[in-house]
């Protein structure tokens, strides 16, 4: 299922969580040693009201070897129903025994499903909160869906990105599930890179974790407010007879206050504030002491990297070479790539010498704003001297033409 919220897109596919547990199971790396895990089906019950207790073993292991007896001092409990399984994953077999059973609480109260002892394999307590019947309908499962956000700063200049990370932990299935990005006057909001999606058990219960990630770059000065991404769904509640939707459910992540700095008065040139800023380059062939010799039609390989934290895509500066006449260049589509919180730009360059000669071909340098220092800054390329020499390519290299040469 795929929601879309103004040019943001949230894909869920509505998978049982069982499913999902196989999924998990599938793309997780071999286990060194069995583990024991217990999960439930909520965490806040209505008194004397059944809910399911699984606990389940990355192993084939004895039916008889799980003794329920901790349990009896808060809950009742049925007669567990046990299932084995095998499967073969690319040559590799995995084995899991599980265990599901009903259970209901005595009386009303937080208690703790306490560790249960399997083969020496220990499952972690799990809190129960319980309620009297007459809540059933009234009291919110906070714990069923949570959404939090963190920001990598609070304090920048205008241009400067900051970056919002989002996590979200579904507990329960959802129908139509929307998440809004954040949002406030004068920041430009971005999603950057794709979702990423895996499987966690937080206090007896398992969760799919969502992690998106956005850059939030502002286009004005100020104490601006950033709004808190915002998820809503709608519970899918399963019976005998089907399924059947329930209340909506609704979260916001806090909001918080980006303090931007203004752009100082006296600052010349383009403006790229950020606090790292690294530039560098490669030759082919290699030139250890920058000179080279080559012969005329020789092909020069220059790659340059430019790769600058907390800037946006279409923030990146265009570089200006100018070479000279008597060379031919030709400069392949520039790369854009994330290095972490870095945004990567890469540029390559095949050179060809026309003409017999010494030859300078160009330095590079950027100026650019350190946030860390509050003072401007440039990076710099060194050019490379190249002695020119006539060879067996001069008569090809000089006749070769075409609109990609320049």
């Amino acid at each position: 299922m795929i929601k879309t919220t103004g040019s943001f897109t949230l894909r869920f596919t509505r998978i049982p969580f069982k499913l999902l547990s196989l999924l998990f199971v599938i793309v997780a790396p071999a286990a060194v040693a069995a583990s024991a895990v217990a999960t439930v089906s909520q965490n806040v019950v209505p008194v004397g009201e059944a809910f399911q207790l699984t606990i389940s073993v990355d192993d084939s292991v004895d039916s008889d070897t799980l003794d329920l007896t901790p349990l009896s001092a808060d809950f009742i409990f049925g007669r567990p129903s046990v299932s084995n399984s095998t499967s073969v994953i690319n040559g590799s077999m995995s084995r899991k025994t599980e265990w599901r059973v009903a259970v209901a609480a005595k009386q009303t109260g937080t208690y703790t499903l306490p560790s249960l002892d399997i083969d020496g394999m220990k499952t972690e307590p799990i809190t129960i909160q319980v309620v009297n019947a007459s809540q059933k309908n009234s009291l919110k499962d906070k714990n069923a869906v949570k959404l939090t956000a963190t920001v990598d700063r609070v304090k920048g200049y205008i241009g400067e990105t900051f970056n919002y990370r989002i996590r979200l932990m579904i507990g329960i299935q959802l129908d139509s599930p929307t998440l809004q990005a954040p949002k406030g006057e004068g920041l430009d909001v971005k999603q950057v890179g794709e979702d990423v999606q895996a499987e966690a058990v937080l206090n007896g219960r398992r969760y799919l974790v969502i992690s998106r990630l956005y850059q939030i770059t502002p286009t004005k000065a100020g104490s601006i407010k950033l709004q808190g991404a915002v998820f809503s769904g709608t519970e899918v509640k399963s019976n005998g007879w089907g399924s059947s939707l329930g209340l909506p459910i609704e979260r916001e992540a806090e909001s918080m206050t980006l303090e931007v700095l203004d752009k100082p008065t006296d600052y010349q040139g383009l403006w790229l504030p950020t606090p790292s800023l690294k530039l560098s380059q490669s030759w082919q062939p290699d030139s250890l002491d920058g000179q080279l010799s080559v012969e005329v039609g020789e092909a020069i390989n220059r790659e340059i990297t430019l790769k600058i934290k907390n800037i946006k895509q279409s923030a990146m500066p265009n570089l200006s070479l100018n070479y000279p006449q008597n060379v031919r260049v030709y400069t392949d589509k520039t790369e854009y790539s994330r290095d972490g919180e870095y945004t990567v730009m890469t540029v390559k360059q095949v050179i060809i010498p026309r003409d017999v000669g010494d030859t300078e071909l160009p330095e590079l340098s950027i100026n650019w704003f350190n946030t860390q220092t509050e003072q401007p800054q440039t990076s710099e390329l060194k050019g490379l001297s190249i002695a020119v020499k006539s060879g067996k390519n001069a008569h090809s290299s000089l006749n070769t033409d075409n609109g990609f040469w320049q």
